[in-house]
């Protein structure tokens, strides 16, 4: 499987680039890196067990080679799970934040991924646990320092829409 990419101005010019993976590989999100290439975000389908995906962070050259930053999430993902919703990323002041669902066993949880921006470092993570499974499908940051996440609740067989405010530490206020 292979993710492909590029960064095209609006004139249409540009190059394209090419990874390629000896397992399926979905690109998640992408942002210039603070090195001038590509942070990107994606989830593979494990090795030890295909009916699950594993979200990693992997920085990219300017020029689209491979550098030697990669970071795996403590995150995975049912397989049935990522093809409908996948996990965010956004740059900040700082390095990367990434927001995902994240199976824990029984059911799905917000996990907040912050990322130094030399990619090399997971800085730290938190969990934010509420009833029924949650499904992020957006996040960004607010003038507060903190974190509006948008996604959807799923609870006693229903579906409704999910808007939670954290603070800067990923914990809810």
């Amino acid at each position: 499987m292979m993710i492909l990419f590029g960064k095209i101005d609006r004139k249409g010019h540009g190059e394209m680039h090419l990874i390629r993976s000896q397992t399926n590989v979905i690109g998640c999100a992408i942002e210039e890196s603070y090195q001038g290439g590509y942070a990107i975000l994606r989830a593979r389908e494990s090795i030890d067990n295909s009916t699950f995906y594993e979200i990693s962070f992997i920085l990219i050259a300017a020029d689209g080679g491979p550098t030697d930053c990669a970071n795996l999430l403590p995150c995975t993902i049912k397989k049935e799970d990522m093809l409908e919703y996948n996990p965010v990323m956004i740059k900040v002041e700082d390095g990367y934040v990434v927001a995902s669902h994240r199976f824990n066993g029984f059911d799905y949880d917000i996990s907040l991924y912050w990322i130094d921006k030399t990619g090399d470092v997971l800085v730290r993570y938190e969990n934010i646990t509420l009833p029924g499974d949650q499904f992020i499908s957006g996040i960004t940051q607010t003038s507060d320092g903190g974190f509006l996440i948008s996604g959807i609740q799923k609870l006693n067989n229903k579906q409704k829409a999910l808007i939670i405010k954290t603070d800067p530490f990923g914990k809810l206020n």
